[in-house]
Parts: C-alpha cells; sequence; structure tokens
C-alpha cells in the first residue's frame, strides 16, 4: 500500500477535509509536506477543486 505522489495524496486528503459535511466552513486547511531528513516543510499550493 501507498501512493505514487506524495503532492497528489496530501491535495487529496486536503480536498476531503475541506469538503467533508461536519467541518466548519470558516476553518483554514493547509496541506504540508516534511523532509523527514531536514525537518523542512514545504507548502502543498491548491490546485482548485477536483
Amino acid at each position: 500500500m501507498g501512493f505514487d505522489s506524495i503532492e497528489q495524496s496530501v491535495e487529496d486528503t486536503v480536498f476531503a477535509l475541506r469538503n467533508h459535511p461536519l467541518m466548519p466552513k470558516d476553518i483554514k486547511i493547509y496541506g504540508f509536506i516534511m523532509d523527514s531528513t531536514t525537518g523542512e516543510l514545504s507548502e502543498v499550493p491548491e490546485t482548485g477543486e477536483q
């Protein structure tokens, strides 16, 4: 089990959270990927609606 693209996985998760019926619409949700070696965070840019 796994995924082909980390970015796509994060985008899919953010999309699901933003569109969940119990998630308040005023809550801001962002996606990040952390480099496990350096600890650097990279924000996954929004690509719009899926």
